[in-house]
Parts: C-alpha cells; sequence; structure tokens
C-alpha cells in the first residue's frame, strides 16, 4: 500500500494563488509507455522523494483499457484514507503508426498524460485548479529557458535537472531518428544560448545599478 502524504492539493480560492503543477506529486502515462509498463497484469511502483527523502508511494495494478491507482492519502491532517482509484486509458492513432495512451481524468473524462494529486483523487490539471510554474515566470526569460530545456530533454530521455548550465553531451536515444535528434540538439542549443545572453544582461544591469548606487 502506498502512502502520499497529506496536504491541501488542489483547493484554491480566487484570493489564493494557484499551486503549480510542478509541486504536485503527479503521473505521467508517456514514462510508463517509454518503459514498456502498460501491460495487463503488470503491477507498476511509483514513489517521490524530495531532498533524497521519500515522501509518498503508490501501487498500480495495470488492467485491460484501465490502470486502479492504490495509494493511502490524507487531507488538511485528516485521518488517513485508503484510495483504489480507477482510471480509464483512451488510444489515438499516432501519424508515424500505431496509438498513443492517454488518461482518461475521472472527473471531466478528458485526455489528458499527466494526472495530478487532487484533494484525494489523481486528476487533470484543470480539475485540478493547477496552474504552471512557467506562467507564474512571466517576463523571467532565464528560468523560462531552462524549464523549456528540461522539456526538450525530457524528449530525449534525460531526467536529470541541469538548466541553462547543463552538460550538453547528450547521446541519442535508441530508437530515435538521426533527424529528430539533430533538431531536438539544435534547438536546445539555441534556447540554451537565448537563455544565457538574457543573463548575462541581468547580471550587467544589476551591476550598472550597483556601481550607481550611493555609497553609504
Amino acid at each position: 500500500m502506498g502512502e502520499l502524504g497529506s496536504g491541501r492539493y488542489g483547493w484554491h480560492s480566487s484570493n489564493t494563488p494557484k499551486r503549480s503543477a510542478e509541486a504536485v506529486k503527479q503521473i505521467d502515462i508517456r514514462a510508463w509507455t517509454r518503459d514498456s509498463l502498460l501491460q495487463p497484469g503488470f503491477v507498476i511502483q511509483t514513489s517521490w522523494k524530495l531532498a533524497g527523502q521519500r515522501i509518498g508511494s503508490m501501487c498500480t495494478h495495470v488492467g485491460d483499457g484501465r490502470v486502479c491507482l492504490v495509494y493511502s492519502h490524507r487531507f488538511n491532517g485528516g485521518s488517513w484514507k485508503e484510495v483504489h482509484e480507477e482510471v480509464r486509458i483512451a488510444y489515438t492513432a499516432c501519424g508515424y503508426g500505431g496509438q498513443r495512451p492517454w488518461f482518461l481524468c475521472p472527473k471531466c473524462e478528458h485526455r489528458a498524460a499527466i494526472l495530478y494529486l487532487g484533494s484525494s483523487l489523481f486528476l487533470c490539471r484543470e480539475c485540478c485548479g493547477l496552474t504552471y510554474t512557467s506562467r507564474q515566470e512571466s517576463g523571467n526569460i532565464p528560468k523560462q529557458m531552462a524549464r523549456k530545456m528540461e522539456r526538450i530533454k525530457y524528449k530525449l530521455s534525460i531526467q536529470e535537472p541541469g538548466g541553462l548550465l547543463t552538460d550538453m553531451r547528450i547521446d541519442k536515444p535508441k530508437g530515435m531518428h538521426w533527424r529528430t535528434y539533430t533538431r531536438l540538439m539544435k534547438e536546445l542549443e539555441e534556447v540554451r544560448t537565448t537563455g544565457l545572453k538574457s543573463m548575462a544582461a541581468c547580471l550587467n544591469l544589476l551591476h550598472d545599478r550597483l556601481q550607481k548606487a550611493p555609497k553609504r
């Protein structure tokens, strides 16, 4: 039985800033597909860590066209509740052949690649009332570029964070076409260059302001 801890996930009011999607426990069907785990009869063990410490875990039973999430959860410091959540899976055709799986949100039934832990269930981002960190970083180009780099690295099967100072020595993932790999690496370098130039501009501006500030 997995334990997902406590919290106020998914709760917000008009006077409270929305919680960012990145700060909430989540499951990504794309990762399960990449690791060939979406096969009936399989059991997927998921865990989350913060600063090296495990803060939650979950057991997922894969069925035919659906998965069952089994975990314990408590809301606002209340008593622990054992949850058995069934999530249906839909498939859409890919342009290059094959099928792409999607979660169907248990609340709105819209397709989603990622589900987030709401007050007590895993739901889509909209149903949890979440926003992306990038939207909260409007105008901060270095952070936006660093986050964009992470998305490109995800496509290259790189999970480790690195930001603008990331190691650019990335091997081509197995099964990826060279044309796709070359395009992604070019995008990664362009985004990194834009972020570093913006960071340098910010540092120069800060330096100028410090030089002009009256000395005490």
